[in-house]
Order: structure tokens, then C-alpha cells, then sequence
């Protein structure tokens, strides 16, 4: 093909699966990237005139692959809009984006695909994806439900086109036993103990007090620092690396004091073990998203209205998970598969405003919805790309092999060279695609 209809797509079967290896180790030929040949793999926009108009009686093949939703949830979706559709559920791994993008170059039949948002960065820059702005679709009827901010991550890496819709995303709050700070003599007010908190030092305090008496603030040392190293991004929208900033270096102290003190329970509070320590009230804090709520009062209803909710410790911002609904340019059924989409949004959507101004009885009342809806408006715009997973898993590999014998700055700047070391070719690749494609 003499255009880039699928941006760098060998970019990223050599990006996608990189851990720390060096650009030499993939031997890529930047002028077949950017300009591929005919015998390289593409993707081929399908234009799918003859795409069926289907209606409740008619009959018709649907392919669906999932790696986000419950599959009940998407069965109900689809088969309550259309009752005889012949629906196809195709579940994959989160890891196993290759395979997605592998399926996209085959041209398979693909009408719909869900997937966490930390995939996005693997799709953006394909043309595999259909624009939701082009006429075919009514975007425009539905745009208000939607958070802006949350939009301009769903574009394509050149920003001119919108590949996906974001369902409804809650932050990761801090969920804490307000009992137990009290009897330590901490802040309890949400407002008051996310402002303590918000430093270091704050944070530390209330961690080593309450690890005294075999009390635990933290899960994993990690947690908190992965939850920065995700959520602020890597680079800019110019693919310049951004990624040194305060929280992330902050948090990154604040994993390696956790660990050299042993502030971590380093127990799995999804297990018996970890359940057994919050009905001991032995966990007084947990990092998790909205469904912490529902979680916590199936592990320990007998502590209805001794936990509240508060923002994330260093006063950052991020989610835990969300997820991502697209439509393939493969489709053989475009038309309903946006119908689908529209629909099981608008109706998510919905719902979460008839709870906004609800009580939570666990939390001791308090309106969480609210804080939900106000952390979420703060979480920071990232600009997700294809080397996002290998720039974290250097990260993490440096800071494994160098937490007992290396400064937080130490681990930094090793993992920053690292970065730069291994990605500088893509990521000049990826710069030059945008100076060339970008709308001016």
C-alpha cells in the first residue's frame, strides 16, 4: 500500500510483547514502517456497502470479542436489541492484543470489540477501527453523556478520529476504617484525611503508627506507584516522555520506604487470608475503585458504617480499570453493532446518574457517588501509546532487582535511560508519523 492505512502495525508485533530488550534486537527497518511495502501485513479498510439492514425478524451472524465485559451483560445487550441474532462471543486475554490486531490484518468478522482501556495504546494507530465521527453514526445524539476529558483518550495517535466510546469508569479512591484512624488520633473527614495524606510524610505516619500493632495501610509496596506510573502516562502529544513528574517520583519513594520498613500485609485481600485480616480489623486502608463498596460489604458486613472513602494518597488520580467498545472496520453488521453500543452506554450512563446523590449505608452515609464523580473530573489526560507496556515493564523489572540497594532517584533515572535506550527508534517512528499526519 503506498499510504499508512495501518499506522506501523509491524511496530507494533515488535513493540507489543517488548519487555526490556534493545531496538537492535528487533533489527526494524524504519523505511518499511513508514512507508510499507505491498507484501508487508496492513490492515484493509472495508467499506461494506452492501452492510445488511437488520431488523427484530431477520436472522444474522454477530462476533463479539470480549476481554472487558460479563458475558450475561453483553448477551442481554445484544440479544434484547436484537432477539435472532446468532451471537458469537470471542473472550481473550489482556495480555493478547497481538492476537486482536493479527485478526484486524486477516480481515475476520469482527463486529464489536470491548477491551480495558490500558489496550488502547495497541489499537490507536491502526485503521482498523471505525471513526464514530463519520455521518454513519450519530455520535452527536449521545456526546453529552460522555465525559470530554475521557474522549480525547478514546481518538486515534493523530487525534482526528474517535475509536472507541468509554463506558462508565469510577476512580480508585482510598477506602479506610474511619474507627480505627480515630482511635489513633488521625483525621477521619474525607476532605481532612485526603489533605494529611497528600504528602509523603502524612502518609508515612499513620503507616508506621498503625503497623505497630500489625495494622496495614498498604497491600503491596507497588500498588500505589503503578497506579501513578499508569494513570499519568508516559508522553505527551507530541511523544515527548512526560512521565518525570512529582507523583510518579513520589510514589516511587513511597514503595521503596514501604518496603524497607515492611508497611505491606503482602497478603491478597481477594483471598481467605486477606479477608481474614480485614474481619480482624487488621486492614485499615484499601486502593480500589468504586466496587471496593460491594467488595467490602460481602468480606465484612458486620463493618457497615465503619469505613468511608477518600482520594488516593500524594493527591493522585487514576483508575483502576475501565473499558473501551469499538467497532472494526471487518463488520459485517457496523449498523447494529453501533445500535448495541449506543444503547447498553446510554443506559449505563443512566443509572449512574440516578445514583448521584444516594447514601452509601457501608460508608456511614456518606454520598460517594458524589466524590466519584467529582475525583474523576481530576484524573489527568494521558495520550495512550503502543510502547506504554513495555515502557512499564521496565520500570518494574528495574525497581524488583534494585529495591534494596538503590535510591527511589537511583531506580528513576536507570529506568528512564533504560526507556530511552530501548524505544528510541519507535519513538522516533511514532513522532514522525505524527508530524506527517497530524491535522494542523
Amino acid at each position: 500500500m503506498k499510504n499508512i492505512k495501518a499506522v506501523i502495525l509491524s511496530v507494533v508485533f515488535a513493540c507489543i510483547s517488548l519487555t526490556s530488550c534493545s531496538t537492535n534486537d528487533k533489527n526494524i527497518d524504519v523505511d518499511k514502517i513508514v512507508t510499507p511495502s505491498e507484501a508487508s501485513v496492513s490492515i484493509e479498510l472495508i467499506e461494506n456497502k452492501e452492510s445488511i439492514e437488520n431488523n427484530d425478524e431477520d436472522e444474522f451472524d454477530f462476533v463479539v470479542w470480549n476481554n472487558a465485559i460479563i458475558e450475561q451483560y453483553l448477551e442481554n445487550a445484544v440479544l434484547s436489541r436484537y432477539p435472532k441474532a446468532n451471537l458469537k462471543i470471542v473472550s481473550f486475554d489482556g495480555p493478547d492484543y497481538e492476537k486482536v490486531t493479527k485478526a484486524l490484518a486477516a480481515n475476520e468478522p469482527i463486529d464489536m470489540i470491548t477491551y480495558y482501556r490500558e489496550g488502547f495504546g495497541n489499537f490507536n494507530s491502526l485503521d482498523g477501527f471505525e471513526d464514530l465521527l463519520k455521518p454513519d453514526y450519530d455520535f452527536n445524539s449521545i456526546k453529552s453523556i460522555f465525559n470530554e476529558r475521557e474522549l480525547e483518550h478514546c481518538k486515534s495517535f493523530d487525534d482526528s478520529k474517535l475509536l472507541a466510546l468509554p463506558f462508565p469508569e469510577f476512580p480508585m479512591v482510598t477506602f479506610y476504617r474511619a474507627d480505627i484512624l480515630e482511635k489513633y488520633g488521625f483525621p477521619t473527614d474525607p476532605e481532612e484525611l485526603g489533605n494529611y495524606i497528600s504528602t509523603l510524610e502524612g502518609w508515612m505516619k499513620i503507616a508506621t503508627e498503625l503497623q505497630k500493632d500489625g495494622i496495614h495501610v498498604l497491600q503491596w509496596n507497588e500498588e500505589i506507584f503503578q497506579q501513578a506510573l499508569r494513570n499519568y502516562g508516559f508522553y505527551d502529544d507530541n511523544m515527548n516522555l512526560i512521565v518525570n513528574n512529582e507523583k510518579v517520583r513520589e510514589s516511587l519513594k513511597l514503595t521503596i520506604q514501604a518496603h524497607r520498613q515492611s508497611l505491606a500485609s503482602k497478603v491478597n485481600v481477594w483471598g481467605p487470608d486477606g479477608q481474614k485480616l480485614i474481619k480482624e480489623d487488621k486492614i485499615a486502608m484499601m486502593y480500589i475503585n468504586k466496587w471496593g463498596e460491594s467488595h467490602l460489604q460481602g468480606f465484612a458486613p458486620e463493618q457497615a458504617g465503619k469505613w468511608r472513602a477518600t482520594r488516593l494518597p500524594l493527591d493522585i488520580y487514576g483508575y483502576q480499570s475501565s473499558y473501551y467498545g469499538s467497532i472494526p472496520s471487518t463488520s459485517k453488521h457496523k449498523k447494529q453493532a453501533w445500535d448495541i453500543l449506543k444503547t447498553y452506554l446510554v443506559n449505563d450512563y443512566k443509572s449512574i446518574t440516578i445514583q448521584i446523590d444516594k447514601q452509601s449505608e457501608y460508608l456511614g452515609g456518606q454520598k460517594s457517588m458524589q466524590l466519584y464523580d467529582e475525583l474523576i473530573n481530576k484524573i489527568p489526560l494521558r495520550y495512550p501509546t503502543m510502547l506504554d507496556n513495555n515502557n512499564f515493564s521496565i520500570f518494574m523489572d528495574i525497581l524488583y532487582n534494585n529495591m534494596d540497594n538503590k535510591s527511589a532517584d537511583d531506580i528513576f533515572n536507570l529506568s528512564i535511560s533504560k526507556i530511552n535506550e530501548s524505544t528510541y527508534h519507535e519513538q522516533k517512528v511514532l513522532t514522525e508519523y505524527l508530524n506527517e499526519h497530524r491535522k494542523k
